[in-house]
């Protein structure tokens, strides 16, 4: 995670433009906490730590405010492709492990270039 934020960081003060600057840490729900306590143990982010139990909680205002000022994002699998079924409007089912995330997508983000 320093690695990134320092990459962001050298860019920014080349003048060049940062589009992503989250972390997003995909874990089991078992261990979202684990992984909170110790992202929060070895940084000094504090509040820019958010963990994303369902996709609900970034739908609310406070969610969605606490989400966009994120640095770090600790989630489970399940939101995730939730995520994405929402993002393209896709109908919401149960999902399997065994289900992979590139056969839920109708059609691929149009990602922006790495520099």
């Amino acid at each position: 995670m320093a690695g990134v934020h320092r990459l962001v960081q050298l860019a920014k003060q080349a003048g060049q433009d940062v589009n992503a600057t989250k972390i997003m840490i995909i874990v089991p729900k078992s261990v979202l906490n684990f992984w909170y306590e110790k992202v929060q143990e070895w940084t000094t982010l504090g509040s820019k730590v958010v963990v994303v139990t369902e996709q609900k909680y970034t739908e609310t205002p406070e969610g969605l405010v606490r989400f966009k000022n994120a640095l770090v994002v600790i989630t489970t699998p399940y939101v995730l492709r939730a995520a994405v079924r929402t993002s393209f409007n896709m109908p919401p089912k149960p999902m399997s492990d065994a289900e992979p995330l590139d056969k839920l997508m109708v059609r691929k983000p149009k990602l922006p270039p790495i520099h």
